[in-house]
This record gives C-alpha cells, sequence and structure tokens, in this order.
C-alpha cells in the first residue's frame, strides 16, 4: 500500500504518459517508409545529365556516276561536350574523326572541329584532312 495521496500520484503519471508519448511520436509508422523509386516511391533528384555525349557512326552505300558505280563504307567517332548548362545544352563542342573507302581502292579522312548551339541548329567548324587518292 502506498503512502503516497492520488494527488501527489497525478504529476508522475503525467510525466511518465507525455515521456512515452514523445518516445512514440519519434519512431516512423507504416505509410511513411521511404520507397525506392523502383518500387513505386518518388525519385527527389535526378541530377544534372552528363556533359560529355560519346558517339560512333558507320554507313555504307553506293556512289555511282555516268563511268562509276563503286561501294562506299564510312566510319566517324567522336564527341560532343556542352560548355553550359547541360540541361539546357545552349553552347558546345564536336570533335570528330571519320574516314571511308571505295570499293575502287580510294579513301578519304580527316578530322573536324564545331562549336555548335543545339537550341538553335546552328554549328560552325573547320577541318583538316589528309591528301586523298581520287575521292
Amino acid at each position: 500500500m502506498s503512502i503516497m495521496s492520488p494527488k501527489s500520484r497525478a504529476p508522475s503519471s503525467a510525466l511518465l504518459v507525455s515521456t512515452l508519448t514523445a518516445l512514440a511520436v519519434g519512431l516512423p509508422a507504416g505509410g511513411q517508409e521511404q520507397v525506392p523509386p523502383t518500387r513505386g516511391g518518388f525519385t527527389t533528384s535526378l541530377g544534372f545529365p552528363p556533359s560529355l555525349h560519346p558517339h560512333f557512326t558507320v554507313s555504307m552505300g553506293r556512289h555511282g556516276g555516268a563511268d562509276t558505280d563503286v561501294g562506299v563504307g564510312a566510319f566517324g567517332l567522336g564527341f560532343y561536350k556542352d560548355l553550359t548548362n547541360p540541361v539546357m545544352s545552349l553552347l558546345g563542342v564536336m570533335v570528330d574523326g571519320y574516314g571511308a573507302a571505295r570499293t575502287d581502292g580510294s579513301w578519304d579522312g580527316g578530322v573536324q572541329a564545331q562549336l555548335h548551339m543545339p537550341l538553335f541548329r546552328l554549328a560552325a567548324g573547320a577541318g583538316g584532312w589528309p591528301p586523298t587518292r581520287g575521292m
């Protein structure tokens, strides 16, 4: 039997209830679980897209004229690098190396560099190539 009166127990029971409530509020509820986007959750940040874009091209065809009809194979390898914010893609540099060969034995190739403005579909650049044989 307790010697405390009911009035003196009230503050200690209120303190116990408030402490337990504060501890329970800090625990995550089942509906507050963070679900990854692969399971239907929200994506909080996608980050920036890459600013370097490599590319590789291959093409084949026929080149014909009044006196010739030859096959042509061409390839290219290069990259595009954004100079500004990659989301807006306002300005960038493109560098390419390319080559082509014909079935008659002639060939062509070279390197080119361009300043691109993809938003406005404008580009300016320069290229150089070795002397070719008959192309």
